[in-house]
């Protein structure tokens, strides 16, 4: 897949001429409180395992996100709400050859969701650096098929800490952009996968017993609506 370095990319460079403009000599907008919505996307980056037996590099390559947050500032410096969105990417390693060896390409799509918190440092600042807590749901699935062959992965699990920070460029009022970094620690309670070959059907996984920890990093921008 090729969205995710595309999109990552695109970031990058809305990033570069972001503090060109921000550094201009204008007052910053005033400080908001109230509804508040913001975009993410970027490249997210598989790191740890699946369970006892599988590395997460052998099951998702990297992906595309597009997440939602929506929510309100109670106070300037403090916003709450919820997040939610999908991810777009392919499989890899051991998952990438099982697809292989069946003639077909794999796609592989994520979503979560969930709550978030963030506090906002310099709310009234042109330049306005954040951090955030969240947690959530994820699920995840690859599958491809073609006239005779088909194969569908898929895993879910809570996502019990989202540790969020960046900084947002406050360019009007209503409007604002800037870098962030999301790293999603979880952990699979169910993966499951169906092969299909010639009409033969098998079905393995289940419940996973051997628990472990996986990572989901994401880098790229995000915009904001009233900031």
């Amino acid at each position: 897949m090729k969205i995710a370095p595309v999109l990552f990319a695109v970031a990058v460079l809305a990033i570069h001429a972001v503090p060109r403009v921000a550094s201009a000599d204008t007052e910053p907008p005033p400080e908001h409180r109230g509804f508040q919505l913001a975009l993410r996307t970027g490249v997210s980056l598989p790191f740890g395992s699946v369970n006892g037996g599988t590395a997460m590099s052998d099951a998702f390559s990297a992906q595309a996100p597009l997440l939602l947050d929506v929510g309100w500032k109670i106070i300037p410096n403090l916003f709450v709400g919820a997040f939610g969105g999908a991810a777009v990417g392919g499989a890899a390693g051991q998952v990438d050859d099982a697809c292989a060896q069946l003639g077909v390409s794999c796609l592989g799509v994520a979503y979560r969701f969930g709550i978030l918190a963030e506090w906002n440092f310099r709310p009234d600042k042109t330049v306005n650096p954040w951090g955030g807590y969240g947690l959530g749901y994820e699920t995840g699935s690859s599958s491809g098929s073609n006239a005779k062959n088909s194969i569908s992965n898929s895993v879910h699990g809570f996502e019990y800490a989202h540790l969020l920070g960046g900084v947002d460029f406050r360019l009007q009022d209503w409007f604002g952009i800037g870098p962030f970094v999301d790293a999603a620690f979880g952990s699979y309670d169910v993966a499951e996968s169906a092969t299909n070959t010639g009409g033969r059907v098998l079905n393995r996984g289940g419940s996973v017993t051997d628990k472990t920890i996986h990572v989901w990093l994401t880098l790229g921008v995000r915009v904001v609506m009233l900031p």
